[in-house]
């Protein structure tokens, strides 16, 4: 059964959700803050029930066109990877391995 779960800043969008298993989910996106767009990155260890939040504190070079990061793979419980648009001046690829929250 689905139910509906909050996010506990809410994105202005999401790209994309993975899972591990059926208690580990990843899902990414970007969060507007002022007038810049910031990667976000949500990971849950629960199936969803709470969801830890990670910032990356570089904005994207210009406003995101789609979703800002728009993939992420789990490779195992506390690591995984993100990809999307240009950020500094090369597309992004983010590494989160043992990181805790913002």
């Amino acid at each position: 059964n689905w139910y509906a779960r909050g996010l506990p800043v809410t994105p202005t969008a999401l790209g994309a959700i993975d899972l591990l298993d059926e208690y580990v989910i990843a899902t990414v996106g970007h969060l507007d803050v002022a007038t810049d767009d910031y990667p976000i990155i949500y990971r849950s260890f629960n199936g969803g029930f709470s969801w830890e939040v990670f910032q990356y504190g570089t904005a994207f070079d210009s406003p995101t066109t789609v979703y800002g990061l728009t993939a992420v793979k789990i490779c195992s419980y506390n690591h995984l990877f993100a990809v999307g648009e240009p950020l500094g001046s090369a597309g992004v690829i983010l590494e989160l391995e043992n990181a805790q929250p913002s």
